[in-house]
């Protein structure tokens, strides 16, 4: 799958790549009623509402006008210091130059929230200016809503007419009140493209190796995108020099293979760059030497400027081998539009292939609240497609399980792991996957039935069933002739059945479906499956392919394996992957049981009786109430149902279903 990004040179629009104006896909569904932390920031709300339409243009208002800004909407928010706090994000020339003659009216701000999700901050300042530091051009005060995570809309009282190629900064000025659990600093969820998106003027001074902000006493100006992302800012512009008539597909998911003279399906989002509404498109797909194929798509729902709708179209390639393509919108509500805005890629097209397993490798963390989200993905989908093509990777972070930490096996990706709970598919970097059941669900369905070029299969073996030092030897095949292949075989040691270890559960008490644990306490004690172990190794091992490769041939390696970071020789796996050393996706993966089992299962994630020790606490998961006792003998708890129970430092006798367990807290 390639969900590919296009880079244009002037306007916001929804989910573009490295362009002045960068805000991200919204891809709708259940999705976007949870929230993800970054790693060791302590919070990162939602907006329930995150997919509620800018207000259209009503027949009074004969100017055209679009909402500008990085941001499409309020996600994510961050506590800052009691005092003063401003926030801008910036217009381009580029943008100013297309946009010259019309005029900003109303400058919008995302509300800061309390824990509670009511706004604590009851007014803003906005204004624009030509330098950060410079006195504003244009400066109004106004209110701020009530809810949290909304937009707040303050009126100009002097509207400011854009220049071409001037640059300007549009910005706000809050007072966030003292007190604990006031986040004022609200942005979406999304990396920016660029440092214009997000510059705040406070005492903050950056992030420390845990993941925590860390502040002075000098207050100063700051791109600071990189630590929060898109800051929540947007301006109304109003004229009628707007365009007109002009949407581009900036993402889409293209399968990365297909089989020639077989439709194949593929999912865009239209995104709209006028300030009209669009209705209809015509979506062309082009691959040299085939005719031009083109769709007339009628959109789900009118969408206005910045606003994207997902759309799916059905194309075919006649061609066999590797075929450059290009797919962009040529029309929009029946007229001709610019068609330089284009998405460019490669498809190869066989005529066969392979059984296609798809690999989810999902960041997280036992101290991430929503990762409970993720938790309850990576189950679905293994009961539900387990046996079916679906192979899950926990990678875990700053927890007992981490594998993701500085030195851990899988240290290298947390550059691209840069918000919890989230995964990737095949390691395509191009995206991350929120983790919900629905969304996993829905991309495993969009490529489990594209064909793979390559086929792999694996057994372990060892000198004993209870030996931690094994082999893994693989078989792949190819269905085409090569002389140029770039790929090598990595693996990942997964075990079931770890813990149960206290999970951060921010869905307790929510008055949504968060897959049951809203009903849970904000503490729940889980038992993990398919985590990365330590003893993994992520990254393909040079000469493990050959770089000729010849249909029929079986080429075997076999690696040697440590097993020393698995706790239970019982319940681990081996995941064999076939990696393309050129983009670092994974083309095919298998499974390889433990030598114990003999036969590929799937185990459950329920035990009788478990007890672990952490950090003041002792994690207790069983069928039976369980009681506990401290080293002299005496009871510190009785009757322990499944749950997390705090104690001082020492060891402890668990006791349950007839069984005791020995546990230390430190």
């Amino acid at each position: 799958m390639k969900k590919q990004l296009l880079a244009l040179s002037a306007c916001a629009l929804v989910g573009a790549s490295s362009f002045a104006a960068t805000s991200p896909i919204i891809k709708g569904g259940t999705s976007l009623g949870e929230g993800r932390v970054k790693p060791g920031i302590t919070v990162n709300q939602t907006n329930l509402n995150a997919n509620k339409p800018a207000k259209a243009p009503t027949d009074a208002e004969s100017d055209l006008f679009i909402n500008w800004g990085y941001c499409n909407n309020p996600y994510n928010a961050y506590p800052f210091p009691a005092g003063e706090l401003k926030g801008a994000i910036k217009m381009t020339s580029d943008v100013t130059t297309d946009f010259a003659g019309a005029q900003i009216t109303e400058i919008m701000v995302g509300n800061p929230t309390k824990q509670d999700y009511t706004n604590p901050i009851k007014t803003a300042t906005v204004w624009i200016s030509e330098s950060l530091n410079g006195e504003p051009i244009v400066s109004t005060s106004g209110k701020l809503g009530s809810k949290a995570f909304e937009w707040s809309s303050i009126n100009l009282e002097t509207p400011y007419t854009i220049e071409a190629g001037k640059e300007i900064y549009i910005g706000y000025t809050i007072t966030v009140p003292k007190g604990n659990g006031i986040y004022g600093l609200i942005t979406d969820n999304y990396k920016p493209q660029n440092n214009e998106s997000a510059y705040v003027y406070s005492t903050f001074e950056g992030v420390d190796n845990r993941g925590n902000l860390k502040f002075g006493d000098n207050y100063s100006w700051q791109a600071v995108g990189e630590y929060f992302g898109n800051l929540s800012i947007q301006a109304k512009v109003i004229g009628d020099q707007l365009p007109t008539n002009m949407a581009v597909i900036p993402q889409a998911v293209v399968p990365s293979a297909t089989t020639a003279n077989t439709p194949f399906n593929v999912k865009l989002y239209a995104v709209n760059i006028a300030a009209n509404a669009v209705k209809d498109i015509d979506v062309t797909f082009e691959v040299a030497g085939e005719d031009a194929q083109v769709k007339n798509i009628k959109l789900q729902k009118a969408i206005y400027y910045g606003e994207a709708s997902e759309e799916k179209a059905q194309f075919v390639c006649e061609q066999i081998g590797t075929l450059d393509y290009k797919l962009y919108i040529s029309a929009v509500n029946g007229e001709p539009c610019d068609t330089g805005y284009a998405l460019t890629g490669n498809i190869l097209s066989l005529e066969s292939g392979f059984k296609r397993n798809l690999v989810f490798e999902e960041g997280t963390g036992t101290w991430c609240g929503w990762c409970v989200v993720g938790y309850a993905g990576m189950e679905y989908m293994k009961e539900t497609y387990g046996d079916k093509g679906f192979i899950g990777i926990a990678v875990h972070q700053g927890d007992a399980m981490a594998s993701l930490d500085q030195g851990g096996a899988y240290a290298s990706f947390g550059q691209y792991f840069d918000s919890f709970p989230s995964a990737f598919l095949n390691r395509d970097w191009s995206a991350d996957i929120y983790p919900d059941p629905y969304v996993l669900e829905e991309e495993y369905e969009a490529l489990i039935n594209v064909p793979a070029i390559v086929e792999i299969s694996a057994e372990i073996s060892g000198e004993s069933i209870d030996s931690r030092d094994i082999k893994l030897k693989t078989k792949t095949q190819f269905c085409t002739d090569s002389d140029n292949v770039n790929y090598g075989i990595a693996y990942a040691v997964v075990e079931d059945n770890v813990g149960p270890y206290p999970q951060q559960n921010n869905a307790s008490g929510q008055n949504r479906d968060f897959f049951g644990f809203e009903k849970k306490g904000k503490v729940v004690p889980l038992t993990f499956n398919d985590v990365a172990r330590n003893c993994s190794h992520p990254e393909a091992f040079k000469g493990s392919i050959p770089t000729e490769v010849k249909v029929g041939e079986t080429y075997e390696y076999t690696m040697d394996i440590n097993l020393s970071d698995v706790k239970d020789l019982e319940n681990y796996r081996v995941i064999a992957m076939v990696i393309d050393n050129k983009t670092g996706q994974i083309q095919n993966a298998c499974q390889a049981t433990n030598i114990l089992s003999g036969v590929e299962s799937v185990i459950g994630n329920e035990s009788s009786f478990v007890a672990n020790g952490g950090k003041g606490w002792i994690c207790v998961s069983c069928d039976t109430p369980a009681n506990i006792y401290n080293a002299s003998g005496r009871m510190v708890a009785e009757g322990v149902e499944s749950g997390v129970i705090n104690v001082p430092a020492g060891v402890y006798i668990v006791n349950a279903n007839g069984k005791s367990v020995k546990v230390l807290v430190f």
